[in-house]
């Protein structure tokens, strides 16, 4: 049985190519779907930043212009996230990655 030596190149990546990331971001922007799949990520957020409790809650979520509106069953708890909006803005942003909400309206 013969093996061929193979010599191990490493082959660098063509300038004219680019990540898997910056084809998603582009593919996005040709098809103008940035905003609704900026809206799923906030939505799948909520949920998984606030957890249960806060998820069960939550009637209603609306994501435009960069605001998240907010529909509460509950009063104190309405109360208690107003008080910690930036908090809430801050730790969703963190999930998705980038600065995608700048405002939320509790509701």
């Amino acid at each position: 049985m013969h093996f061929k030596n193979f010599e191990h190149k490493t082959e660098k990546r063509d300038k004219s190519t680019s990540s898997l990331a910056e084809a998603m971001d582009k593919l996005l922007h040709v098809y103008e779907l940035e905003e609704g799949y900026t809206r799923t990520r906030v939505f799948q957020s909520w949920n998984s930043v606030l957890g249960p409790v806060v998820a069960k809650r939550t009637r209603q979520l609306t994501f435009k212009d960069k605001k998240l509106f907010v529909k509460l069953s509950s009063a104190p708890l309405k109360k208690e996230l107003s008080m910690s909006k930036s908090w809430v803005i801050g730790m969703l942003n963190a999930e998705i990655g980038q600065p995608a909400i700048e405002e939320i309206v509790f509701l």
